[in-house]
C-alpha cells in the first residue's frame, strides 16, 4: 500500500466509526509523508462535559497495538545488522 492510499483508508475507518479519533503519522527515513489528526480524543461518557478534538498533543494510550509494530520492526533491524536480539 502506497502512502497515498492510506489518507482516505484513515478517514474512511473513522467516519465509519472504527474508532473515536487518532493520529497517523508515517516516515519515510527522515521524511513525514503523512501528519493526520482526526476526531475527538474525550467527551463521549455522559459524565465528560464536552468532547475534546485530537490534536497533535493528544496523549493516546498505546498498550498491545504496539507489540506487533515493535517485532516488526526489530525485525527488520536485526536483518539489517544494525541489532543482535541474540539471548545471552
Amino acid at each position: 500500500m502506497s502512502c497515498p492510499d492510506v489518507e482516505p483508508r484513515f478517514l474512511r475507518q473513522q467516519a465509519r466509526c472504527a474508532f473515536p479519533g487518532g493520529q497517523l503519522v508515517i516516515y519515510r527515513g527522515d521524511q513525514r509523508l503523512l501528519d493526520l489528526v482526526i476526531g475527538t480524543a474525550r467527551g463521549w461518557r455522559g459524565a465528560e462535559a464536552a468532547r475534546v478534538p485530537v490534536t497533535p498533543e493528544t496523549p493516546f494510550q498505546v498498550r498491545s497495538a504496539s507489540k506487533g509494530v515493535l517485532a516488526a520492526a526489530l525485525r527488520r533491524r536485526e536483518e539489517r545488522g544494525l541489532v543482535d536480539v541474540t539471548p545471552r
